[in-house]
């Protein structure tokens, strides 16, 4: 009963919150098919764009399954380029080394 009734909240809550949410901008996007690597649809695909919140939490899951299967420690030193640090939007002030 309890589950349902969390369900009814969920549910109008994340409805209520699309409604008052604006558009999503998606660009640029890239769909392909993965079985035959044929390109269905682009639109600004050579635009520079900067890495969404997603590759930002897949980079963390990818980092903690690393940890979590031995391949990496918590204190295993990462490299940073020289190249890399000068990425904008960087924000984490990372030096170079």
């Amino acid at each position: 009963m309890r589950y349902r009734h969390f369900l009814k909240l969920f549910s109008v809550g994340t409805i209520a919150l699309s409604v008052v949410a604006g558009p999503a901008l998606a660009n640029p996007v890239v769909v392909f098919d993965l079985g035959s690597g044929k390109i269905l649809q682009h639109q600004d695909a050579f635009k520079r764009w900067y890495p969404a919140s997603l590759s930002k939490l897949m980079t963390a899951y990818v980092t903690f399954r690393a940890i979590a299967a031995g391949e990496v420690q918590l204190d295993s030193p990462i490299k940073v380029t020289k190249h890399s640090a000068a990425e904008p939007p960087s924000k984490m002030g990372f030096k170079p080394g």
